[in-house]
């Protein structure tokens, strides 16, 4: 009883949490002293006052500014991708740490996952570019701090989007097969992974204006799939199988024994993917009207609405948990089954994965967008040789092709070695990946902005948390530290290997990056 009591005061200390940050965010906008909105005249005076602060570092506006508060927080939900995600890693996070990382695990990370969208969210009011946490590194430690997040935000956001299109091809391909009978093989799974991959840089080329009402029908159909699939467990099954109690008292999947420390921490370090890709919405600000406050909202408010949803979803669907199914061992995507399994009967599945698809296809749409602004943000700045190409932006589009297509590309040929190396088992590698990467560029930002303690140029965006802003930032920090370290031991090496080699590369782009700027001030 005391367990149970325990896992519920972390539910309600998660649920007050949100409540503050959102009440202290709101009151730092309306008090600010010297930021004003200017959609109360009008949205092509905002427009003015956008490109007019855009100006100021050094920067020109020829992306299209289309996003308002839903569709800017799409490119951080639907990168973070709760739906499509919890798909993935629901499996695979109670078959290695058992029940327990849903009752005890999911809301320590939802809670510490909010304060640090909510440091992000500072960020992004403070430096509203393209370039996100990237040019908040710079704007607080110099070139080599900006290189180093640079580098690894890309990976990271790369490593998410190779994860959501792997699964989406995975489903896919087994959706066909049972539909059209044929069998499922290596092959078609590739022909689904490149029709995917392709297909999404192809809709951004061709249809760039819908890029608006992608991003903001990747959010409603996120939510209203999550709400029927939870209206349907509890109509049809509740009060399920078990007592809510067994999410508390640290069983295997099995129900059989009980799990160790290590096996809980990696189940939970599963569940962490569910938050990472927060800062896609920082990605898109120069595509946002008034980013310094639609942004980090949009930040905020992803976290916040992703860890409620998903956390509800998941508390249920556990209660009919089958300790008698079979739990896949091969670590790559096949743990979506246990998901579709337990959300309903072999009828049911016909119902939801269709629907499960749509999401996730929205949803690499999404990262896609992210990864490419980051790539076209590096490479404006003149990091990469060959940044020329990958800078340029189309005039028909407004959109920077060159790196949409590069990261599209890239996402086949990260995939490719992977299963090189490891065959099927991907999802461990790609979660290691995409957890340091991520995780380490938001560090390296927030440590900078945390020794400097002032933000880019010297004020503090009118989104911010006042007298909150250093505790939470320092709980951030660590929590980040913590969870690198935990990253790199139980999930794969790979991870801090990757991060190691782009660091170690990044001191190199440092001096292009610093030469460049310094051509940028010059007006060469």
């Amino acid at each position: 009883m005391a367990s149970a009591l325990v896992g519920f005061l972390l539910h309600a200390a998660l649920f007050l949490f949100i409540i503050v940050i959102a009440v202290r965010g709101s009151m730092a906008v309306a008090r600010h002293p010297t930021y004003q909105s200017m959609l109360r005249f009008g949205v092509e005076t905002q427009l003015l006052q956008d490109r007019n602060e855009l100006s100021q570092y050094g920067m020109i506006g020829i992306l299209r500014r289309q996003l308002r508060t839903v569709s800017s927080m799409g490119l951080s939900f639907n990168t973070m991708a709760f739906l499509g995600t919890a798909v993935i890693v629901y499996g695979p996070s109670i078959g290695t740490g058992g029940l327990s990382v849903i009752g005890y695990g999911l809301p320590v990370v939802a809670l510490l996952s909010i304060a640090l969208g909510a440091t992000l969210a500072e960020l992004a009011s403070e430096t509203p570019t393209a370039g996100g946490v990237y040019h908040a590194a710079y704007a607080s430690g110099g070139e080599r701090a900006a290189s180093a997040t640079g580098l690894l935000l890309l990976m990271g956001h790369i490593a998410k989007l190779t994860l959501l299109a792997g699964a989406f091809a995975y489903l896919a391909n087994d959706y066909l097969a049972a539909r059209f009978s044929f069998t499922a093989t290596s092959v078609s799974y590739w022909i689904c992974y490149l029709l995917v991959t392709t297909s999404l840089a192809t809709v951004q080329q061709v249809a760039s204006r819908s890029l608006r009402w992608l991003l903001s029908a990747g959010v409603s159909l996120q939510v209203l799939a999550a709400s029927a699939m939870l209206a349907s467990l509890v109509f049809l099954f509740w009060p399920g199988e078990y007592s809510p109690a067994i999410l508390y008292q640290w069983n295997d999947a099995a129900l059989t024994g009980n799990v160790t420390m290590s096996t809980f921490l990696t189940g939970s370090l599963l569940l962490l993917l569910l938050f990472l890709g927060m800062d896609g919405s920082g990605l898109g600000a120069e595509e946002c009207i008034e980013p310094r406050v639609h942004v980090p909202w949009a930040i905020f408010l992803s976290v916040a609405y992703s860890s409620l949803l998903v956390g509800v979803l998941l508390f249920f669907l556990s209660l009919l948990w089958n300790p008698g199914g079979d739990m896949p061992l091969d670590q790559g995507f096949g743990g979506s089954e246990v998901f579709l399994d337990t959300v309903g009967s072999e009828r049911g599945r016909g119902w939801w994965l269709p629907l499960i698809l749509v999401a996730l296809w929205l949803s690499c749409y999404s990262s896609l967008t992210a990864s490419a602004r980051a790539l076209f943000s590096m490479a404006r700045d003149g990091i990469f040789p060959i940044g020329q190409k990958l800078a340029i932006v189309s005039l028909r589009s407004a959109l920077p092709l060159y790196a949409i297509w590069a990261c599209a590309a890239t996402v086949i040929i990260v995939m490719a070695v992977l299963q090189s190396l490891y065959e099927r088992a991907v999802l461990l590698p790609l979660t290691s990946i995409a957890t340091v990467c991520l995780l380490g560029a938001y560090g390296i930002a927030l440590s900078c902005r945390a020794w400097r303690r002032q933000g880019a140029k010297g004020n503090d965006g009118p989104w911010h948390l006042g007298s909150w802003s250093g505790p939470v930032r320092h709980i951030a920090i660590c929590w980040i530290a913590a969870t690198v370290l935990l990253a790199s031991i139980l999930l794969d090496p790979i991870g801090p290997a990757t991060g190691i080699l782009l660091i170690a590369v990044s001191w190199l782009t440092a001096r292009r990056l610093r030469m460049q700027l310094r051509r940028k001030r010059r007006g060469k």
